[in-house]
Order: C-alpha cells, then sequence, then structure tokens
C-alpha cells in the first residue's frame, strides 16, 4: 500500500507567554474543533497576538515535525501534561494511517525528524479503491478531528482524547479512548481496551425499500467530534459515486454517553451527495436531535 509521510507544521508566535512549570490553564488550551462546540473559532484566552503585533518577522512556523499519513483533522493543544513525571504541554495530531501523535510543543528543534513524547496505531486503516470517492486517498483511517475531556474541575493528568478510526481488519469505525499523559487505550464501559465499534440502525429507506437501515462501514467520518453534556457526538457522511446513487446513502448522527456505554442515533436520507458532510468539522450543538437510545 503506497502511504504519504509528510511533514507536520506547527506555526507559533513568538509572541506567545508559556508557562515555565507546564502547568495547566485552560484558556490556553485548544480542546476540540475551532476552540468550543459552537465552532466559532474564537480563541478567548489570547492576549498577545493583536493585528500590531503580528507581522512576518514576528510570527511564523517555529518547528516542522514529521508523521507517517495525511492529517485532516485538526491539531489539539493541552497544557500540563503529566508525561514520565514532568509537565508538558503537547499538541495532539491524528493521520489517516490511523497514527496519534503527542508532539512536545515546546521542543523547538529544528530537526524534522525529532520523535514525539508518545505515538499509538491502531491497526492498518481501510483503503478506499481508486474508483470510489477520491477526496480521502488513498486511506480512510482518522479524517475527522478528535475532542479532548478533562473532566470537571480541568485535569489534564485524568484527561481523554476520543478518536475515530476505521481499520482494514473489520472495515469498521472503532471509537477509542486514550489517556493524554500515555495514549493507551482506556477500557470502556465493558472493562474491554479495543475500542467501542460504531453501530446503530434507524427507520428509513434503502434502495430496497426497507424501512430500517443499518450503519455500515461505507461511510466518511469527516466532521469534528464533539462532547456536550456528557456525550460525544460523532457524524459520518455516506459516500456514493454520482447522485443517481445518493437514494441507497444515507448521513448519521451517533451520541454515545461518557464512559462510552449507551448510543443515540438519528440518520438522514440525501437528495444529493454525501449528507453530513463537514470541511473538518463544521457539526455545531444547536440542540439534541429527536432520537432514540439503544445499549450498546
Amino acid at each position: 500500500m503506497w502511504r504519504y509521510v509528510g511533514p507536520f507544521i506547527i506555526a507559533v508566535s513568538s509572541l506567545v507567554s508559556r508557562m515555565s512549570d507546564g502547568r495547566a490553564q485552560a484558556t490556553n488550551d485548544v480542546l476540540t474543533f475551532h476552540n468550543d462546540i459552537y465552532r466559532s473559532g474564537v480563541y478567548a484566552g489570547e492576549k498577545n497576538l493583536t493585528p500590531t503585533s503580528v507581522g512576518p518577522r514576528r510570527f511564523g512556523k517555529i518547528f516542522a515535525r514529521r508523521v507517517l499519513g495525511q492529517i485532516w483533522g485538526q491539531p489539539l493543544y493541552v497544557e500540563g501534561v503529566p508525561i514520565d513525571g514532568r509537565p508538558h504541554n503537547v499538541v495532539y495530531v491524528v493521520t489517516s494511517e490511523n497514527m496519534v501523535y503527542g508532539f512536545d510543543a515546546d521542543d523547538l528543534s529544528p530537526n524534522e525528524q525529532t520523535p514525539p513524547l508518545m505515538q499509538v496505531h491502531f491497526g492498518d486503516p481501510s483503503p478506499v479503491p481508486a474508483s470510489d470517492f477520491g477526496t480521502i486517498k488513498p486511506t480512510n483511517g482518522i479524517s475527522s478531528t478528535p475532542v479532548i475531556d478533562l473532566g470537571n474541575p480541568p485535569d489534564p493528568s485524568k484527561g481523554t482524547l476520543y478518536v475515530v478510526a476505521k481499520l482494514n481488519s473489520d472495515n469498521s469505525f472503532h471509537i477509542y479512548a486514550l489517556d493524554l499523559s500515555t495514549l493507551a487505550i482506556k477500557p470502556n464501559a465493558q472493562g474491554q481496551t479495543t475500542g467501542v465499534i460504531v453501530g446503530g440502525s434507524a427507520p428509513g429507506q434503502n434502495r430496497r425499500g426497507k424501512t430500517t437501515i443499518n450503519f455500515t462501514g461505507d461511510h466518511l467520518n469527516r466532521p469534528a467530534l464533539l462532547i456536550s453534556n456528557n456525550h460525544l457526538v460523532i457524524a459520518f457522511g455516506s459516500g456514493p459515486n454520482n447522485d443517481s446513487d445518493a437514494a441507497g446513502y444515507h448521513g448519521w448522527v451517533l451520541s454515545y454517553s461518557l464512559p462510552i456505554s449507551f448510543r443515540r442515533e438519528f440518520s438522514s436520507r440525501p437528495r444529493r451527495l454525501k449528507p453530513e458532510w463537514a470541511a473538518s468539522g463544521n457539526r455545531a450543538l444547536a440542540r439534541p436531535p429527536t432520537t432514540r437510545a439503544t445499549s450498546t
């Protein structure tokens, strides 16, 4: 299988103040796509970057890191993560090859091959045939932005990174809960560390006119993950090759209570291509959809 190894670029201004002891400062953390459940992109904790202070001489890329696979999701950032007995400011990156990396945000080495603080690989990603949907290729492993839960009150030592990955071994999407300090897979509600396979069924219609439709692996998980009211919300778009095929495909929004134990699902039927498709993460929260609860 052809694989892409690309540079992961971190652009950080030298104007941004850093905490020398690495203690957590919640206003600096980036835990979800565009910073909040509304996907506003507002960084309310920023005090140093202004239109007058940001310029080519004082702001720009300070280092790059190489990863295996393409980066489709937004990198996330947490300060004060305890690793090997020391606090670190960590940038978390996911790739299409089902890799998750934790990079030291304060290691300014110019060497692109500088190893990460930690990494994990879930298994080979699902390949995308050349004749199929052509935007995400050659693999469809992790294609959405993860989400981080620091708990209440926020505590990086107990934090969890949630990510959805598609595995080639069973052609299914899996939800993984990762420890922020090690990227070890946390046990699910059943005590397993194999992740939770995404599934669901809902009233609807497929090409044969059935009134119940089932979630399958023939989807794309582009919208960013979301946590709200102690629920993890994930969304999928279907991938027909053309508009005439679209009637047999559906979009899905699924909500899992945390720790992952119960789910709710909502399915939409498209008139045209790829329902629930969002460019990296337009799944904002207005109000919970009308769904039905199911035990997993």
